[in-house]
């Protein structure tokens, strides 16, 4: 018998999930983003309408 007979099969557990801790940093970073720009619209909305230019 040769040595290449011998080598087992790969073992599959399933397919691997496509969530670790990079994509949930991520979404944790694009979750706090999108947050930032609705209370900057928010606090920018005090000010007046968005880009009016007055004279001196």
């Amino acid at each position: 018998m040769a040595q290449a007979d011998m080598i087992p099969a790969p073992v599959s557990y399933g397919k691997k999930s496509p969530w670790n801790a990079y994509t949930l940093f991520l979404a944790l970073a694009l979750t706090a983003l999108i947050l930032a720009d609705i209370f900057l619209f928010i606090e920018a909305r005090r000010f007046g309408p968005l880009f009016s230019f007055r004279g001196p």
